[in-house]
């Protein structure tokens, strides 16, 4: 790209010969048409393609909950719900479009406080106990009332029928550390995902964390 000064080409714009004229801010460029064009369909444009499709298919999955979270997050920034999904889980997905790790996929993204530990274990009757660090030092009274929300990504043999949706709205507030889960009837195989929720501002989270797999046997 060349700056030329005006009155070298007059008022000339557009294409001539090999070379393109343009104006940006009252200067004349030009740029020479490029000769060859480059092969769309090399094996890394191929991989990122279908990587940019894997993580749209997982976009797609979000139910109309974990949706307004994404959303709410981007309002008043130049992102949208779907830029800022792909920006927190593109690294996941592989050359072939599929989630490299479960445990990574973002669900949900917010600032609220993220435990530092949390385990879901099996209980009676084929419940799950989900627990977690209650601490929330330096972070205001308020964080110890966030609640536990627990989200699924299920798993089915045809991926169209997968489904990415939130299942437990608790009331169980962090500082409790704990919280006993009877699972969904005909839940089937899935990933099990946490997240904390505001108490009184419930567009509010925190990002997600893994806590597992059930229905796996």
């Amino acid at each position: 790209m060349a700056i030329i000064k005006p009155f070298s080409v007059g008022k000339t714009k557009g294409k001539l010969g090999d070379i393109i004229y343009y104006e940006v801010a009252g200067e004349i460029r030009a740029r020479m048409v490029p000769t060859e064009v480059k092969d769309a369909k090399t094996p890394k444009q191929m991989a990122q393609r279908s990587r940019m499709k894997g993580v749209a298919e997982q976009y797609g999955m979000l139910d109309t909950q974990l949706y307004a979270y994404w959303k709410s997050l981007t309002e008043g920034t130049a992102m949208n719900a779907y830029s800022l999904f792909v920006s927190r889980n593109i690294r996941n997905i592989d050359g072939n479009g599929e989630v490299v790790d479960y445990a990574e996929l973002c669900v949900t993204a917010g600032d609220l406080l993220v435990p530092s530990w949390v385990r879901m274990e099996e209980a009676e009757d084929g419940q799950r106990l989900v627990t977690w660090d209650a601490s929330a030092e330096g972070w205001g009274n308020h964080a110890t009332k966030d609640q536990l929300q627990l989200a699924v990504h299920t798993l089915r043999g045809n991926k169209g029928r997968e489904r990415i949706k939130v299942v437990a709205e608790t009331a169980a507030e962090r500082k409790t550390g704990q919280y006993l889960w009877a699972l969904p009837a005909n839940l089937g195989k899935a990933h099990v995902y946490g997240f904390f929720r505001g108490k009184y501002f419930k567009e509010e989270v925190s990002d997600s964390f893994y806590l597992g797999m059930v229905g796996g046997d």
